[in-house]
């Protein structure tokens, strides 16, 4: 499964969201080649209030994330990048820990939140070139906790 080249705009909780993968290869599954708006001038009260997110990732392993571009994440906690789709809710026995990879990612100057981690807070984003970091290739991006407290680490509270 694999979305390509696909355009969102002004939606209430994401943009594009997989909740499961379940036995797929690593980069089976994606979002390549994307355009993603959280906010524009279409959008009514209901979606400019909305805490959505462009892209949530799935539950699962082995998804990713390459050559999207996010606008526009500016209002009412909006955020580029969700984690772990559905941990949150009641039925939900996941735990997280999965790994997102991501790659040639592009962020205008109003996306201030790159990524809201939701329930239970343990997604690990792995940035192949840096693009969501913008600490360089070969970088992850995890929830804070107090175990990241070390001086290879940098903690963004």
């Amino acid at each position: 499964m694999r979305f390509e080249n696909f355009k969102v705009s002004d939606n209430i909780l994401a943009g594009i969201e997989v909740e499961l993968t379940n036995t797929m290869v690593d980069g089976y599954a994606m979002v390549n080649g994307a355009l993603v708006i959280g906010r524009s001038n279409n959008a009514d009260d209901l979606t400019n209030a909305a805490p959505s997110h462009g892209i949530i990732g799935p539950r699962t392993e082995g998804f990713q994330v390459h050559n999207v571009t996010f606008y526009n994440f500016d209002i009412a906690d909006k955020a580029a990048l969700g984690t772990c789709s559905h941990c949150f809710s009641a039925p939900s026995t996941d735990s997280g820990g999965r790994t997102l990879t991501v790659s040639n990612l592009k962020f205008d100057a109003s996306t201030t939140v790159r990524i809201r981690y939701q329930e239970p807070w343990r997604e690990i984003l792995y940035d192949i070139d840096g693009s969501l970091t913008g600490l360089g290739p070969k970088t992850w991006a995890t929830s804070y906790w107090r175990h990241n407290l070390h001086p290879e680490c940098q903690v963004n509270m």
